[in-house]
């Protein structure tokens, strides 16, 4: 889950703003001065996660900030050693009042033009991705996602044997869940927008909202579970507990038996295969097209650690933290607030931690 602040972009934006003269809109400070200074204010925004992917031995860059000012980012991560690239989005801020409005607004607008075969979608997220008004010197967002593909993948290329595919995840969290979403379809539909050297391979989405309607959906899994792909792919959606951003707006699009008009705003659906997190020893749930288009599709949670060095990790997580851990864990219980605590990283970060590896079972 990619979390990055936002608060040193909207000080950049804030520092260009105060040397404009509001009388004859000119800059008062010299522009390459003004440009060194936003320069040095937006990249401490990246300081942590620069620091994170060090340590881990990856390297990381942004490469669009989705038509918004210092709200929403995509950014890529990669391995320089090895042939893999993850596409990720950010996750709702919890003190950004517009990214929660795009979250909980509905309206659909249609996406034909945008991705081949898509009807209705979620207006707000299409606008991040698509938008119709752009800066004339802007690219477009999934044009610079594309673009910073390509370039890591011929990158990576360089030092690989001759023939061998990068492979490409797509992830996010909230608001950059819906947007992976949008963005995954592209990349599946569009699959001529990769360059020849990617293979497209599984979505990890966290906290997923509503995003299309019945006929995309469908459209999407005639396309994501072609019996006749090259390449299996999943568009896995991991939910923790009821949450709110995930499961309190009306899905009656998800059920095949509704007969629902394609403006009816109840109509709004998901897509991919839910994984619904539950604690161990009890089995976490599955739900989704492909359970039950293909009759024995299992699908099992698996670790490189053990269930018992799991457990060994948690117990000793909660003896140096007990009473945080134990009040996140209770706090989610209450009705309504619990809903949108269960919605935080933090809190999907300690589910995980407590998931059993087992097989799930089916959740209807």
């Amino acid at each position: 889950m990619y979390e990055r602040s936002t608060d040193d972009t909207i000080e950049a934006i804030k520092n260009i703003k105060a040397h404009i003269n509001p009388f004859n809109l000119s800059i008062t400070k010299s522009t390459s001065s003004l440009a060194g200074d936003v320069v040095t204010i937006e990249r401490s925004s990246r300081s942590k996660i620069y620091k994170w992917t060090r340590d881990h031995g990856i390297q990381y860059e942004p490469v669009s900030e989705l038509a918004s000012l210092g709200q929403a980012y995509a950014s890529v991560f990669w391995d320089p050693k090895s042939n893999w690239i993850v596409v990720a989005f950010k996750g709702t801020d919890p003190r950004s009042f517009e990214e929660w409005t795009t979250d909980f607004t509905a309206s659909f607008d249609r996406a034909h033009d945008h991705i081949p075969g898509f009807n209705m979608v979620h207006r707000g997220f299409k606008e991040r991705l698509f938008p119709r008004k752009i800066g004339s010197r802007q690219r477009k967002p999934w044009s610079s996602i594309v673009g910073a593909i390509k370039i890591v993948s011929e990158g990576l290329s360089k030092d690989l044997a001759p023939d061998t595919k990068i492979n490409v995840w797509f992830t996010g969290h909230s608001l950059g869940t819906a947007l992976a979403t949008l963005a995954y379809s592209k990349a599946l539909v569009s699959s001529k927008d990769l360059p020849d050297t990617v293979i497209l391979r599984d979505a990890y989405l966290f906290a997923t909202p509503i995003t299309v309607d019945k006929a995309t959906r469908h459209h999407f899994n005639d396309k994501m579970f072609a019996k006749d792909s090259d390449v299996p792919h999943t568009m896995w959606r991991v939910t923790n507990r009821n949450d709110a951003v995930a499961t309190a707006l009306p899905d009656w699009g998800d059920d095949d038996k509704r007969v629902l008009s394609e403006n009816n705003l109840l109509g709004f659906s998901h897509l991919g295969i839910e994984i619904f997190m539950k604690t161990g020893p009890h089995a976490s749930q599955v739900k989704g097209n492909r359970v039950k288009t293909y009759g024995k599709f299992e699908v099992h949670i698996t670790s490189k650690f053990t269930q018992e060095e799991i457990i060994a990790q948690r117990d000793f997580a909660e003896k140096n933290n007990w009473t945080l851990g134990k009040l996140c864990s209770l706090f989610q219980l209450i009705p309504i607030l619990g809903n949108f605590l269960a919605h935080a990283t933090v809190n999907y970060y300690d589910q995980l931690d407590q998931i059993a590896l087992l097989p799930c079972v089916d959740r209807e």
